[in-house]
């Protein structure tokens, strides 16, 4: 296992900020985020090319973090390739070997069992001035591959590739993941990867983590609104709460908590229950209400607010929290509603329960491109709705959509998202 803790570089005027995560034997982890956030830096530093000021690298129990990248047992693939021009390919496999004195038959073996798994044993002679994309890109994995590494680290490795020769590589990593049982740290910005090959997910931006997850669970709930933009959404509604049962949502109307599914921080684990008034020492320690527990934008900055009196019971450890009468229910009094394009039916079903809002919206931009029509819609609140439908769903809707078109719009309730309205 390969344990990534507090890790903190600096390199220029930029730096990676309290990096930690774990990857486990055999786990595909994709690291995604915006050009410029750290992602090759974050590798490098994994492979040893980086040095951290503060933090630990631990594979397998073993702190690697001051080890020389030789001896990490780890291989990095770079998204250029960086193959030898003057080698056949076979003597570009073989690269590595050499240099750890391996002898000839071996090394032979060794480079022949590679290309045959990864399909590139009848270029073995030619020179990497005469190979496509994805030939250089399987080259520069089996010269990768053929040391044997406890973990590989891919550097954008289908971003210079055309698309076709993407979904193939995309089937070879998944098989070098799933037969080799390799842990590998996938760096893209594209997150169609992380869902196609990933086990979990690491969002980053700014040499920082924003969220850690499987992609399913982010893309769920995202915990900003930041995360939720590199994910994609187009959609923002600013909302206020009314009372405990309505949220007024700008752009969109009055719209009843009810139709929201609670996000994983207001789950029965999780959500503040009642202010509680702790008169002795001697309750439970599940009797206490953990304000660490509460999402960490329901803080002092946001209603409702939290009353503290410590009462020390004589022991100076043993601080515990009484709380004011007020209600600490987790729901705030201003935040972000957000949902993705494919949350928005046009001309919905009519369950609906399904639905946390409907209404009638106009058509106000339409924009095909090759995959897919993109569609901006108009509330009667003035608000802006992004969605899009791939073209063999345009065809099959019941009316032509077309400018200026009024048509009955449907949100779904368990694709909205809850945010902090300051992130």
């Amino acid at each position: 296992m390969l344990v990534i803790k507090n890790i903190h570089v600096h390199l220029g005027d930029f730096q990676l900020q309290n990096i930690s995560f774990s990857v486990q034997p055999g786990e595909y982890r994709i690291i995604i985020g915006p050009t410029g956030t750290g992602k090759t830096m974050l590798l490098e530093t994994i492979a040893g090319l980086h040095r951290p000021r503060s933090g630990t690298i631990v594979l397998d129990d073993q702190d690697i973090t001051r080890t020389p990248p030789e001896q990490r047992d780890i291989g990095i693939v770079y998204q250029e390739y960086a193959l030898f021009p003057h080698l056949t390919v076979f003597e570009n496999i073989a690269f590595g070997l050499v240099l750890q004195k391996i002898n000839k038959k071996t090394r032979a073996e060794k480079v022949q069992e590679m290309a045959t798994f990864l399909g590139i044993e009848h270029l073995l002679q030619r020179s990497q001035c005469h190979l496509s994309g994805g030939e250089r890109q399987r080259v520069a994995l089996a010269r990768t591959l053929v040391m044997r590494p406890s973990v590989l680290l891919l550097d954008e490795p289908l971003s210079a590739v055309d698309s076709r020769t993407r979904d193939q590589l995309r089937a070879v990593l998944s098989r070098i993941n799933q037969q080799l049982k390799l842990s590998i740290i996938h760096v893209t910005h594209d997150l169609s990867e992380a869902f196609v090959l990933g086990d979990t997910m690491t969002v980053m931006h700014r040499g920082k983590i924003l969220q850690n997850g499987t992609p399913k669970t982010i893309l769920k709930a995202p915990l900003t609104r930041l995360v939720a933009e590199l994910l994609g959404m187009k959609n923002f509604f600013q909302a206020t709460r009314i009372d405990e049962d309505f949220l007024q949502i700008h752009g969109l109307g009055k719209v009843p908590w009810a139709s929201l599914e609670k996000p994983a921080w207001l789950d029965h684990n999780h959500q503040p229950q009642k202010a509680m008034k702790v008169s002795h020492c001697g309750m439970a320690s599940s009797q206490v209400l953990r304000l660490s527990d509460k999402p960490a934008w329901l803080d002092y900055n946001h209603q409702p607010q939290k009353t503290m009196k410590v009462s020390h019971c004589g022991m100076a450890r043993s601080q515990i929290l009484q709380l004011s009468d007020k209600r600490v229910t987790g729901r705030p009094s201003h935040c972000l509603i957000s949902f993705p394009d494919w949350a928005v039916e046009i001309t919905p079903e009519q369950n609906a329960a399904r639905y946390f809002w409907q209404d009638m919206t106009t058509v106000t931009a339409l924009h095909s491109t090759d995959k897919q029509v993109l569609i901006t819609l108009q509330t009667r609140e003035n608000g802006t709705i992004h969605t899009s439908f791939s073209h063999r769903e345009i065809q099959a809707f019941p009316i032509e959509l077309r400018l200026g078109i009024s048509v009955l719009t449907g949100i779904l309730g368990k694709e909205v998202h809850i945010l902090s309205k300051e992130q």
